[in-house]
């Protein structure tokens, strides 16, 4: 393996779904996000607790670019989120 290779892949990485990156569907914003998410998701559940601020501070784009896409990969059936309860943070889980 190059040494390139090993770098890249040196601080971690996720997989992302063909049948998600390849939907004519869905905007580059919204495939982005997805691939984002897939860095963050555990590998045994699909889940991942990551907050909408977060996700737009590290993307850099506001939070309501954010939520609408979280929108659109929900209602395609790519993801499926919900809050456990009062003051508990929203959990993502990865469907395809």
């Amino acid at each position: 393996m190059s040494q390139h290779k090993k770098t890249r892949l040196a601080g971690g990485f996720g997989q992302c779904s063909n049948q998600v990156m390849r939907d004519p569907d869905l905007s580059l914003i919204d495939k982005g996000l997805y691939s984002y998410m897939c860095t963050y998701a555990n590998s045994q559940t699909n889940t991942l607790c990551v907050s909408v601020q977060k996700m737009a501070a590290e993307n850099n784009v506001t939070a309501s670019t954010i939520k609408r896409s979280l929108k659109r990969l929900e209602a395609k059936g790519v993801i499926h989120r919900w809050n456990p309860g009062a003051g508990q943070s929203w959990i993502t889980e990865l469907l395809k």
